[in-house]
């Protein structure tokens, strides 16, 4: 019988039927592992739909650090809800050079991070090649001569962003915006003919009124109206 080979899996299988036994063995294997690592629709069932116990996420996210799925690793720390395992995972962040989860993980934990802490952030992630991440974590920390270092040492990289900062308006040609120009002088033009509203919403000088009461329930406005009888009736009793 013809064997069927799959050489860059290193295995060899006599025939279809085989193969089917053998596949059927290793999906069950690994169903009953705890160890593996969900895919993505088991991972929405883990987070999502199941009471997974904070031990099983623990364990999972773990073996994405280990795989190097930092991110992902974070979905199922954060659902853990504890707070323990979310410092570990912001000092874990600030070894790696990680800005974006470093970040999200201090808003998580509602922390403020002092500029020191950014600024080794940046030195790390420089350090390790992550401009993009140094750059950012120099400006939280205020460090403008740091971020503008490593801003000039990478033009290739970082030119084009501040080009689109520059003129706010990329990819348009020079004709084009040199129209975008002619219409704001139009725009300035034709201030004088807003709305009064407007107007004053720009110039700062509007009054805003006070704000209407809304309409009551109909069936609350009927209860007020026979308490004020009742005590009407009360007084001219009295």
């Amino acid at each position: 019988m013809d064997k069927v080979r799959y050489p860059s899996r290193g295995i060899e299988y006599a025939d279809s039927e085989e193969r089917r036994i053998k596949n059927f063995a290793i999906a069950m294997a690994g169903k009953n592992k705890t160890t593996d690592i969900p895919d993505y629709k088991m991972k929405q069932r883990i987070l999502y739909i199941e009471e997974t116990s904070p031990e099983r996420l623990w364990q999972i996210a773990e073996l994405l650090v280990n795989e190097g799925r930092f991110s992902d690793a974070y979905d199922y720390i954060e659902q853990m809800e504890d707070e323990e395992k979310l410092r570990w995972f912001l000092a874990e962040a600030m070894k790696r050079g990680d800005f974006f989860n470093f970040d999200r993980v201090a808003r998580k934990l509602g922390i403020e991070i002092p500029a020191k802490e950014w600024e080794e952030l940046g030195d790390t992630a420089a350090r390790l090649g992550y401009i993009k991440y140094a750059v950012e974590s120099y400006r939280r920390a205020g460090n403008r001569a740091k971020s503008g270092k490593i801003i000039a040492e990478n033009p290739d990289f970082f030119g084009p962003i501040l080009e689109m900062e520059r003129i706010g308006a990329p990819g348009l040609s020079e004709e084009e915006e040199e129209e975008g120009e002619d219409d704001e002088d139009e725009d300035e033009d034709e201030d004088m003919d807003l709305p009064p509203t407007l107007k004053a919403i720009e110039e700062g000088t509007l009054i805003e009124e006070a704000p209407k009461t809304p309409a009551k329930d109909p069936q609350q406005a009927a209860r007020d109206a026979a308490a004020k009888a009742r005590k009407k009736k009360w007084k001219k009793k009295k």
